[in-house]
């Protein structure tokens, strides 16, 4: 044997959501007119949602793959 093999289960270079939500606490989410949360599989979209809406978050947004939006 040459190398050693380990696995990092709990590794990431992305936030969790309680870091986006601490980075978002900055802003006065009555002013934000749409949040689109587009990274991650369905399951941890919807959940980030349910966050975001329990933080006072609202117009939450998990697009379909290929939909248009246009921004005003």
């Amino acid at each position: 044997m040459n190398a050693e093999i380990f696995a990092i289960d709990a590794f990431s270079g992305h936030g969790d959501y309680k870091e986006m939500l601490d980075y978002l606490s900055c802003q006065d989410p009555n002013k934000i007119k749409k949040t689109f949360i587009v990274h991650g599989d369905i399951e941890a979209q919807k959940f980030y949602k349910r966050q975001l809406r329990k933080a006072g978050w609202d117009n939450i947004v998990i697009p379909e793959p290929g939909e248009v939006f246009e921004l005003k």
